[in-house]
């Protein structure tokens, strides 16, 4: 679904895009939580979808702390799809939206 409806349209059409993820669809599914990376953007939409949801915030120590705990985990995610990008495109492409 994230690739779907929200990685690949911005990819396709060269230009951020927030997408429209289908939160009843992760529900349906069982899933009652989620964490960090994608879901993280969109707590206003859950928040009003699901008005007694909880939000646990953390914070990092300093914006250097966070940025490179992002940028090691945006590179494990490309060099792991780099190795695979011939057989798995779609996942080439979404090392490319981190990106």
């Amino acid at each position: 679904m994230w690739t779907e409806q929200v990685f690949l349209p911005a990819i396709q059409s060269n230009q951020f895009s927030m997408g429209e993820p289908d939160f009843d669809l992760i529900a349906k599914h069982g899933f009652v939580g989620a964490v960090d990376f994608p879901v993280a953007l969109y707590f206003e939409e859950l928040n009003r979808k699901y008005p007694n949801c909880k939000f646990i915030l953390t914070e990092r120590e300093n914006p250097d702390v966070w940025f490179e705990s992002w940028s090691n985990m945006v590179v494990s995610v490309t060099q792991t799809t780099n190795i695979g990008a011939g057989i798995l495109t779609h996942v080439n492409q979404l090392s490319l939206y981190f990106r």
